[in-house]
């Protein structure tokens, strides 16, 4: 993670409140020179000048900017949409890893929700530990509409070949999830992360007959749907490749560095090419590297 400093100009009048916000979202405080106090939650500080300057230092000072201290960020990507109510955010995990499967989550969230402190403490999974993604995902399950349309390895292998394109098969994805969450609840806007063309969504929603106002944007996780969407579709992901571990009994690494392709090389040794299948995206150029 990166470890950022930011500095902002924040209403001297507004001490008591910003505190109780911190300690509502699990800060502890001690005192500091020409401040109103420094503030700590596991690698991050925010240190209120008695001038008016706040600081935030650490993995997350980026985070509790957006979230803390302005709050149109929780309209990211959509705040030019009149009397906005509800939408869906959207996003995948798993299209940059080798092992493991392609997973797309949906998410409905409603302007009340944005009052939650669960709402509140969203964020990108990229800066979640995989140890408390479980967690996350737990509670947004239990709290949001939501959907989640998962690939296994073996069905990515057999769904590529038709288009040769991993956004195709990506829009594809992101449309069912779409589509299952819409089969609950009335909603309109839709707010997807961009990973490619708009059109494959786009595209996809249409072959569905399925009429919304669609945004897609990069960096879209600031929304807290999107954000929710990420957590859930990364939960997917890391479970079912814990799964895949357990049922070939070898450790299957993330991403597709040179760890995975030697990981490859022990799995092919072990259960012979044709299973690779089984565990790996195949249209990976990893896998010259890894097939003799």
């Amino acid at each position: 993670m990166t470890r950022n400093i930011i500095s902002l100009k924040h209403d001297i009048a507004n001490e008591p409140t910003l505190k109780k916000q911190l300690s509502d979202n699990g800060f502890t405080f001690k005192p500091a020179d020409y401040a109103f106090w420094r503030a700590r939650k596991d690698k991050t500080t925010i240190t209120f000048f008695k001038s008016g300057k706040l600081l935030l230092q650490g993995d997350e000072a980026e985070y509790y900017s957006n979230r803390l201290f302005d709050a149109s960020n929780r309209f990211e990507g959509l705040e030019h949409i009149a009397d906005l109510q509800s939408w869906i955010g959207t996003d995948e995990s798993g299209k940059g890893d080798f092992f493991g499967p392609l997973c797309v989550a949906a998410v409905y969230i409603t302007r009340q929700d944005l009052q939650t402190r669960l709402a509140a403490e969203l964020r990108d999974s990229k800066y979640i530990s995989d140890q408390s993604i479980h967690r996350f995902a737990e509670l947004i399950g239990q709290t949001f509409i939501h959907s989640i349309v998962t690939l296994t390895p073996l069905k990515y292998n057999q769904l590529y070949p038709k288009s040769n394109n991993l956004n195709a098969l990506l829009g594809e994805a992101h449309a069912q999830a779409i589509e299952a969450v819409l089969k609950q609840v009335d909603c309109h806007v839709i707010l997807s992360d961009k990973f490619g063309d708009e059109s494959y969504i786009a595209d996809a929603l249409h072959e569905k007959h399925i009429r919304v106002q669609l945004i897609q944007q990069t960096r879209a996780e600031k929304n807290p749907a999107v954000a929710a969407a990420s957590i859930l579709a990364r939960h997917e992901f890391l479970s079912q490749l814990s799964n895949l571990n357990h049922k070939f009994q070898i450790e299957l690494p993330k991403g597709a560095g040179s760890g995975v392709i030697q990981a490859g090389k022990n799995f092919i040794n072990r259960y012979g090419t044709d299973a690779l299948k089984e565990v790996a995206k195949l249209n990976f150029k990893t896998v010259y590297s890894i097939v003799p």
